[in-house]
């Protein structure tokens, strides 16, 4: 799966499930519970060790899903500074030009765009902070020059400066070439 496609077409996962339905099982396995146990660990097989998955798991009546993001980095979050910081997990080294994207939700549900960008050298993004307050809020634009269409899960609009008191979440996604991804969903910086 495509990190950066599924997130910029839903940014909060946990309030849309089934925007995974499109993607087709590489692997399924029937797994049966073990008597008088109400739960059961099933690793990731091998092969999907380093790669982005979604785990789905039917059973009760019930269908869960879970995306797994593969990565070799420490990611470590400030919110209350509205900050991040990643490091390698094996030598604790700055990884830098890591990609950043995040997404606020309002208060009522509404979705916007709140920035993104590259981690600096050493390893840090500021992602809670607007970079200029006075500047018109652009209109999204699709790759291919046209504007996007309505509906399409990639139309969030730019936060503007009056809704910053008004966001009650972040979704944060970090994607580095060599270091793998992650999604996050944080509690906004408070003043």
């Amino acid at each position: 799966m495509d990190p950066e496609f599924l997130f910029s077409s839903s940014p909060f996962v946990t309030s849309d499930p089934n925007r995974f339905s499109i993607i087709k099982p590489t692997m399924s396995v029937v797994q049966a519970l073990p008597e008088g146990r109400d739960a059961l660990d099933i690793p990731v097989p091998g092969r999907f060790a380093q790669a982005n998955v979604l785990v789905e798991v039917l059973g009760g009546g019930r269908r869960r899903t879970q995306a797994y993001h593969a990565n070799t980095f420490k990611l470590s979050v400030s919110e209350n500074q509205g900050r991040l910081e990643l490091r390698d997990q094996s030598s604790d080294k700055s990884v830098s030009k890591a990609y950043v994207k995040v997404y606020a939700r309002l208060q009522g549900g509404t979705v916007r765009f709140l920035k993104d960008g590259y981690t600096d050298l050493r390893g840090r993004f500021d992602y809670a902070s607007l970079n200029d307050s006075t500047s018109p809020t652009p209109a999204p634009v699709a790759s291919r020059g046209g504007p996007v269409s309505e509906g399409s899960g990639l139309d969030y609009q730019m936060l503007r400066p009056d809704e910053i008191n008004r966001v009650e979440k972040l979704a944060v996604l970090v994607l580095s070439e060599t270091h793998g991804a992650a999604v996050r969903e944080l509690d906004p910086p408070r003043k």
